[in-house]
């Protein structure tokens, strides 16, 4: 038995929900709960299957649950994260991914909304030189180059809303 066991789990839980750092934070503190309440043989084997798990857990499984579940890529979160801690310390790490994932989520929005349709249309460059160089157009390509050429469709204030 580990005295204290509750006290250390808290500690544990509380440190877990700091992403990157929470994790090596956590197996210390289970190192050191280890090295004090059991056997030194009993110690280093708890040591070695707490290790094996964080490496696992941070290295295999985390990268790949973020960047599925979430839809971005685990360098941007650890980007996220450094920046969070960076401008705002504990409170920046905590709330760093989620601002992260809903970053990404309007960006990439705003991209397949605006953007997007814009490249559906395949050849657009090629058809205003063709529109532009005919010579019944009298469209002046030089002269006219600060109208728009291209017909995208503006969405109304009900459809943003």
């Amino acid at each position: 038995r580990v005295p204290g066991a509750v006290l250390w789990v808290t500690m544990i839980f509380i440190v877990r929900l700091l992403p990157f750092i929470g994790g090596t934070l956590a197996d210390g503190i289970t190192i050191i709960a280890a090295l004090i309440g059991l056997p030194l043989p009993l110690a280093i084997a708890a040591i070695a299957l707490v290790t094996l798990g964080q490496v696992l857990l941070t290295n295999v499984l985390m990268p790949r649950v973020m960047s599925r579940e979430l839809g971005i890529n685990p360098l941007v979160v650890l980007f996220a994260v450094l920046m969070g801690a960076r401008i705002y310390g504990v409170a920046g790490i905590l709330f760093a991914i989620p601002a992260a994932s809903v970053l990404a989520t309007i960006t990439g929005r705003a991209v397949n909304r605006y953007l997007a349709p814009l490249y559906e249309r395949r050849g657009w460059w090629q058809e205003e030189v063709t529109v532009a160089q005919r010579h019944d157009n009298p469209v002046d390509p030089v002269l006219d180059a600060h109208r728009p050429t291209l017909d995208v469709p503006r969405p109304t204030l009900e459809e943003v809303i």
